[in-house]
């Protein structure tokens, strides 16, 4: 019997001194954000703000994203209005997404619109997947 008790005693100790302690090496997680707007005149401020964001993060900084919804989603067919924003995008690294919804609504083709728009199903569940996902999320 104090034998047992010794080898119990001794896998106890054993078992506490392997037990890694949370947060010694947790790997660090990106920071990302979302933004919903239904003004593609927003997409200029959108864009800066996420540089600024970029640069204060550093190496932790990981997505941006924009979801337009509403009736400027018909601006998406004008390639001179959308060519400096699709510039900006890119320079700034942001992920462009528009709801489907809207287009459905306001009869836009998905076809029609540039291809570095990602079609959503609907802006605010959206929205809220990437909140559940850990995105920090504004709505304008």
């Amino acid at each position: 019997m104090k034998n047992l008790m010794i080898i119990l005693g001794a896998m106890l100790f054993y078992g506490l001194a392997v037990v890694p302690v949370n947060g010694q090496s947790t790997p660090s997680t990106k920071i990302n954000y979302a933004v919903l707007t239904n003004k593609v005149a927003q997409f200029q401020p959108i864009s800066l703000a996420s540089k600024s964001l970029a640069q204060e993060d550093g190496d932790n900084f990981g997505q941006f994203k924009v979801v337009l919804y509403g009736p400027e989603v018909v601006q998406l067919t004008d390639y001179q209005r959308m060519k400096p924003v699709l510039k900006m995008a890119r320079s700034s690294s942001m992920k462009l997404a528009v709801c489907a919804m809207a287009l459905k609504k306001m009869k836009v083709d998905p076809a029609d619109i540039p291809p570095e728009f990602e079609v959503v199903d609907n802006a605010f569940l959206h929205a809220l997947e990437l909140q559940k996902a850990g995105f920090f999320i504004l709505s304008l």
